[in-house]
């Protein structure tokens, strides 16, 4: 075997450098061969592109280094690399170590980009790319066993298992090592085999990661020597990255895994050491205090390594915070004060140990002392989100929502994190019954969140309370467990999916959901028969499956218990028995003890939650609902998130909002209409230009026209807090107009003003200066200026003129240009290019109606179905852009419509000038912002692409040409749950638009759901889409003559339209050749799909082929092109 054939290669972002160096260094300290291109040598370029793929062919090992670098990156190098060794890997025999994966933060592994070859190996985590001596034999075991011997080296001295030590005194290697690093002196006395019993022993070890600890047997005995203090100093490292791990807001299982990981280690290394042994204690804790497991081996086990450090050291607090969160479970709460007492006194300065004494005063009933702890908890940590969360929990076990929510929202506007993020959900829709509020705060929630449990447990709630089933099936499919181990939503999985089929009236699948949940209980219950609330939920099961006589058995001894000791939770779940029986008047007075304390349960609640289906109708249960009134927080103790007692105040940022509803027209003559709706467009458009203020878009708002809406539907609809609406009523020369403020929420009218009769001498002018008025009026009210700021409110009016016409019939034809453009299909495209092509005839000075003109004409482009169609209307985007540019040179609208045809040019670098100019006049116009997505999109940033989306949707949420080309942008960053809900959303406000069931389709596809893939693909419109969609469907259900037929119609019909998806077909499909061959077509078509190719990921097959960065450059979307 020749030297190169021994070496390691190392791949990685060039964001992780460092890291990289340290694995690197460690590795050639111990005499391996590390191939690592920062070490130079050649120039980017075919040389060395040719050399690092000889290297992955030649190397014995590949090491691919995961991160949140690689995560945000969705192209680079590194990609192909990684690629080409899952290649190299399909021709290794099964078992034979080859790719070694390291992740060196906290990257999950079920959510990391990478080949799916990647996935059949066992992962290593190395924090910071250190690398401990533990890992580092186990690593040098693989490589041995990989080069034919077992090699690994031992200091002189004492040695310890599993661990590598430097030459005694910390002397450097060897000098005369060399460039290849020549191995030192080795042992050469174990043998294959007994590196494959070692090998097995690791692989068994880390799978066993997160599983409770065993102190009984892992535990060193009391008697070994004392440590040396070399070792003590690496165990302190080893406890302080254990730290880092399960102090952040966020942490999860494999938080907590690793830290156990790295606190066992540190015992081993230092078993006298108290805060060791501690930190060991307090990792098992914290799945208990979390409610990941309340089972009685890990309280015995936490309890058995918290008395360990106590017996090295009585006074060690975490030791002492660990037995607590034990005691507290059992209710014990008396003796967990006194330890809690205890550890506040010798660290006054640790907020948590206040948080579980919290806890054991209130599990006492001494709530004043408890809730005066988390006030005083706060005024000491104002700048602790958890402190902040701690105190909003307390004000919710006793029901005073709104005081919970506002320290809720104090502790996100600190640092969003889980906990808060999915308490506010829920009560918004339990306090306030706000569902869109609700939504749009779970969609706040960090990717790496999501498939926690009551992540998805609260996700499929709220789906289930939207009435959206594939909301709820796209949450279930976050997880594979079947029981959420959750102190807040514990229960079966399944019985959410149940409900949800029922929704969708598919009551065999309902069925089938209810028998997995029976089959789930049954098992927990073999192994807790004395978890009664089990015991009351199989019963609820049973009635569900109409096995009422089982039921009845089931649920007596809770019942009966439930009768002695009467609680709110067990209210609640006779209350869900008896629903599941459909017996009103049986659940009536235990949803009515419930609803008095119980935090989830509410009137808000029962009117929207499905679990109560069965109830309504019922006298019981209607009168229940009509006497129940929205909870208020008790008289007595209230707080404010300050922690000084203040009252609180509504949440700025929603305060700040406001949507314009089309002008109600009252005058006699209805071809009066235009005018109505010019003063409300022209009110919106000035408000949009006032700093501070965020203005539902036109789109949004005009989807109102037509319509009677109660203001509360139309500020949940848009999001917005403050509706205005209007009137005009014109009698020849004379007009009147009214204007109202008012709060959408509650209908409160803020401000209101008449204006007229007025002369009618010169309509725009008067359109200005009534909105000036009214701008006026409003500003001071929105945004809490002083009247010294409203002296450039005329300068604002005049400025949102610019580009205008004054032309009444021509201002007419651009409003309903405009409207049907905004409909998004290819037959009120057409329409709306007509009607834009009027005005701009009836007044060649409109830039605006050029401007959108352009925009049509660039739409048109990129979704017409011939070839004729698309280069006249690419043509026509080019002239018209240019046009509205000259005649209104610091107009947004013209940058943008320039913008929009130089994407479609394939001229990169000019789009982004032109959104720079646009955004540069209006910032937080959504129509700029979605420009933004589109350019970020074509470059391959990913992060910049989302946050321009997420803002732009939350300004014009029902336009669904955004809402389509947002869902691709979560697509391509592979957040295939939020793609699908936004790309159905696009299905709902436009079915017959682009991209909303092939968009569904193409995210299924990736998640490997191939039959619902092609059930989405059928439903789409227009029909090149569809066939694209069902090409790919079809493949991967495995029926190749089904989806050659779609590929070979779709090439029949749009080939010189659709060059671009019948690339992204052939790459999926692995036929590289003709992928590239339909990719080189899509350029000299000008195909508008290739904007999307950075991020595509059918197109991401294609990666790892020499071909494509050629492609890229030729395309101008290379790396060193875009810099």
């Amino acid at each position: 075997m020749s030297e190169a054939s021994k070496a390691v290669f190392l791949s990685y972002a060039s964001q992780d450098t460092e890291a990289a160096k340290r694995i690197c260094e460690s590795l050639r300290q111990a005499g391996v061969e590390v191939w690592f291109d920062a070490d130079g040598g050649l120039e980017h370029g075919d040389e060395w592109d040719a050399k690092i793929r000889r290297q992955i062919k030649e190397c014995v090992l590949f090491i691919p280094i995961i991160s949140a670098h690689t995560q945000a990156r969705l192209e680079g190098y590194f990609r192909i690399e990684w690629e080409l060794a899952a290649q190299r890997a399909m021709g290794i025999a099964s078992g034979v170590p080859f790719i070694l994966p390291v992740v060196i933060d906290d990257t999950r592994e079920p959510e990391a980009l990478v080949p799916d070859r990647f996935r059949t190996v066992q992962w290593t985590r190395l924090p910071g790319g250190v690398v401990t001596p533990e890992v580092k034999q186990r690593f040098l075991k693989l490589w041995s066993h990989r080069i034919g011997a077992a090699r690994h080296q031992l200091e002189p001295g004492r040695p310890r298992p599993g661990e590598i030590l430097e030459p005694a005194g910390g002397a450097a290697p060897s000098a005369n090592l060399g460039p290849r690093h020549r191995i030192p002196t080795l042992a050469w006395a174990i043998g294959l085999v007994v590196v494959a019993v070692l090998a097995g022993a690791l692989g068994q070890r880390l799978l066993q990661r997160g599983k409770p600890a065993s102190p009984a047997t892992d535990a060193p005995a009391r008697t070994a020597a004392p440590t040396s203090p070399r070792a003590a100093s690496e165990a302190d490292q080893l406890v302080a990255r254990a730290y880092a791990l399960i102090e952040r807001l966020n942490y999860t299982r494999d938080n907590l895994a690793a830290a156990d990981d790295l606190a066992r280690k540190a015992t081993e290394l230092a078993n006298d050491s108290a805060r060791a042994w501690a930190a060991r204690a307090f990792v098992q804790s914290s799945y208990i205090h979390r409610g990941w497991d309340l089972g009685q081996k890990r309280r015995e086990d936490t309890q058995a390594l918290a008395r360990r450090s106590l017996a090295l050291n009585p006074d060690e607090p975490d030791a002492l915070v660990a037995l607590t969160y034990v005691l507290n479970t059992q209710r014990a709460h008396a003796q967990a004060e006194t330890h809690m007492r205890r550890a506040v006194a010798l660290r006054p300065d640790v907020y948590r140990y206040r948080g579980a004494l919290v806890t054991a005063l209130g599990g006492q009933g001494r709530d004043d002392e408890a809730f005066a702890l988390s006030e005083e908890t706060v005024r000491l940590f104002p700048r602790e989100p958890l402190a902040r969360y701690a105190l909003a929990g307390a004000h919710l076990r006793h029901g005073r929502f709104e005081e919970a929510l506002a320290h809720y929202d104090a502790a996100i506007e600190l640092q969003p994190f889980a906990g808060a993020l999915l308490y506010k959900t829920v009560l918004l829709v339990v306090w306030r019954g706000d569902v869109p509020a609700a939504r749009a705060t779970l969609d706040r929630l960090a990717t790496e969140d999501r498939p926690e449990d009551r992540a998805v447990a609260v996700a499929m709630w709220l789906g289930l309370v939207e009435r959206q089933p594939a909301r709820v099936h796209e949450a279930a499919a976050l997880t594979a467990r079947a029981f959420f181990e959750d102190a807040v939503t514990p229960g079966p999985k399944a019985w959410s999916v149940a409900l949800a089929h029922r929704i969708d009236q598919k009551e065999i699948l309902a069925r089938q959901q209810w028998q997995a949940a029976e089959a789930v209980l049954r098992q927990r219950l073999s192994e807790q028969p004395a978890a009664t609330d089990n015991q009351a939920r199989l019963a609820t099961t049973l009635a569900w499956l109409d096995r009422t006589e089982e039921a009845a058995r089931e649920i007596a001894p809770f019942a009966a218990a439930a009768r002695e000791q009467p609680g709110v939770n067990s209210s609640y779940l006779l209350a869900q028995y008896f629903a599941a029986l459909g017996d009103a008047a049986r659940a009536a007075p235990h949803l009515a003890r419930a609803m008095d304390r119980h935090r989830f349960v509410s009137a808000h609640a029962l009117r929207l939650d499905p679990h109560w289906d069965k109830l309504r109708g019922q006298p019981g249960f209607e009168a229940l609902l009509a006497e129940a009134q929205p909870r208020t927080p008790p008289r007595g103790r209230t707080s404010d998130p300050s922690g000084a007692g203040a009252a609180r105040t509504p949440d700025s940022a929603s305060a700040k909002s406001v949507a314009v509803l089309p002008f109600a027209n009252l005058s006699a003559d209805k071809d009066n209409e235009y005018f109505s709706d010019g003063i409300a467009e022209e009110l919106l458009t000035t408000l949009q230009k006032i700093p501070g203020l965020r203005v539902a878009a036109r789109t949004s708002a005009w989807s109102f026209k037509g319509k009677h809406p109660t203001l509360k539907e139309v500020g949940e609809t848009l999001g917005m807090a403050h509706v205005v609406e209007g009137s005009v009523q014109k009698s020849g020369n004379r007009v009147r107009i009214t204007a109202r403020l008012s709060r959408a929420a509650t209908n409160e009218e803020l401000w209101s003003q008449s204006f007229g009769p007025l002369e009618l001498t010169d309509v725009f002018t008067t359109q200005s200066e009534l909105a000036q008025a009214i701008v006026s009026g409003l500003r001071g009210r929105l945004t809490g200026a002083t009247a010294a700021a409203q002296v450039d409110v005329a300068a604002q009016v005049q400025a949102a003129t610019k580009g205008g016409t004054k032309n009444v019939e021509a201002h007419q034809l651009y409003l309903q240009g405009k409207y049907l453009a905004n409909q998004f299909t290819l037959e009120s495209l057409g329409r709306a290019e007509g009607l834009l092509r009027q005005a701009v005839k009836l007044d060649p000075q409109f830039a605006l109606a050029w401007a959108a003109l352009a925009q049509v004409g660039a739409l048109r482009s990129g979704y017409e179905e011939t070839r004729e169609l698309v280069d006249a209307s690419f043509a026509l985007a080019g002239e018209a852009s240019q046009r509205a540019l000259v005649l209104a040179p610091d107009l947004a609208a013209a940058h943008l419509a320039r913008g929009t045809y130089q994407m479609f040019a394939f001229d990169w670098k000019g789009a982004a000038e032109s959104l720079r100019r646009a955004a540069a006049l209006a910032p937080d116009d959504p129509e700029v912002l979605y420009m933004e997505m589109r350019v970020a999109h074509s470059r391959g940033e990913v992060a910049t692409a989302l946050e321009a989306g997420r803002r732009a949707v939350a300004l014009d949420p029902v336009n669904p040409a955004l809402r389509s080309e947002y869902g691709l942008a979560l697509a391509g960053a592979r957040r295939y749950v939020e793609a699908i809900a936004e790309c159905r959303r696009t299905a709902e406000l436009s079915p017959t638009a682009p991209w909303g069931h092939a968009g569904v389709s193409l995210c299924l596809l990736a998640q490997g759901r191939f039959d619902e893939a092609a059930a989405e693909a059928l439903l789409e419109s227009p029909d090149w889409c569809r066939l694209f969609a069902l090409a790919l469907a079809r493949w991967g259900q495995g029926k190749k003559a089904e989806a050659d037929a779609a590929a070979a119609e779709l090439e029949h019909r749009f080939a010189t339209v659709a060059a671009f998806q019948l690339a992204q077909v052939y790459a999926y499909r692995g036929e590289h050749d003709r992928a590239f061959a339909w990719l080189e077509r899509a350029h000299r078509q000008r195909d508008p799909g290739l904007a999307w190719i950075r991020l595509d990921p059918p197109l991401a097959r294609l990666h790892a082929d020499p071909r494509w960065p050629a492609f890229l450059r030729q395309l101008g979307l290379h790396d060193e092109q875009l810099r």
